[in-house]
């Protein structure tokens, strides 16, 4: 059964597609945590939220991320790839330039428009869940020879200290990603709070609460163990120049 799901702001905040209208109506609503750190909470209607159960609960073409510390625990699915093409080896390819994904979501009502009004520099486009799931103690000891209390490593993506903008080793320095934005879709778990290296403070989730995370080094960050059920996210990136976005492929993502 889905959860039940309300917000206090009315339809036509949702249903509007002028951007420079949606940055009247939503821009106020950010909640500065620190610098660029911020949430927006109720960023989705209930009528999305509805949708989105419906694409969490259908179990067909989830796969196991790179990212995964243990038991499958991060999975992603990419929304609106209506026929995942797969290589020899039966591993589903990832969607790009000449895939068959259609983002169908973000182009009906005014979702994409209303990204694109808060989202800072570029907004590109959210199309993929990333999903953490909860893993049994003793799976996570047998597999590993120990526990974990996280659900995801401590990343980041580019460092802005004193202006420049420098990369951590292995980084793509053509990258030109700014930050990292999660819209949390759902609350039938526990754990899986945003956490910070250097930093004394977490973000709880609330389903239909947007979070926008810098990526350079100050904010250094890991999602915690996820101790039952699924944490679901849409995931998204924002990017200094859109133009020059990469996309995931199997051997990173």
């Amino acid at each position: 059964m889905a959860f039940e799901y309300n917000t206090p702001y009315p339809d036509s905040d949702y249903e509007e597609t002028d951007v420079e209208k949606l940055k009247a109506i939503w821009e106020p609503r950010k909640e500065y945590i620190e610098k660029d750190l911020w949430v927006i909470r109720h960023f989705i209607s209930p009528k999305e939220m509805e949708y989105l159960q419906t694409l969490m609960d259908d179990d067909n073409n989830w796969y196991t991320t790179m990212r995964s510390l243990y038991g499958g625990n991060i999975k992603n699915k990419f929304i609106g790839y209506d026929e995942p093409e797969y290589d020899e080896n039966g591993v589903m390819i990832l969607p790009g330039p000449g895939s068959k994904i259609f983002h169908n979501i973000w182009t009906t009502g005014g979702v994409q428009q209303r990204f694109e009004a808060v989202v800072v520099p570029q907004w590109a486009g959210a199309g993929a869940f990333q999903s953490f799931y909860s893993v049994p103690d003793d799976q996570i000891v047998e597999e590993l020879g120990h526990d974990m209390d996280a659900a995801m490593e401590y990343h980041y993506e580019r460092d802005d200290e004193e202006g420049q903008h420098g990369y951590p080793e292995g980084a793509d320095p053509g990258t030109d990603i700014s930050a990292a934005v999660s819209l949390y879709v759902n609350d039938e778990f526990t754990g899986g709070h945003l956490e910070f290296k250097n930093k004394d403070y977490t973000v709880a989730p609330e389903a239909g609460m947007l979070v926008n995370v810098p990526l350079y080094k100050e904010f250094e960050h890991r999602v915690g163990k996820v101790t039952s059920g699924v944490r679901h996210t849409i995931y998204g990136r924002s990017w200094d120049d859109a133009d020059k976005m990469h996309y995931s492929t199997n051997a990173d993502c």
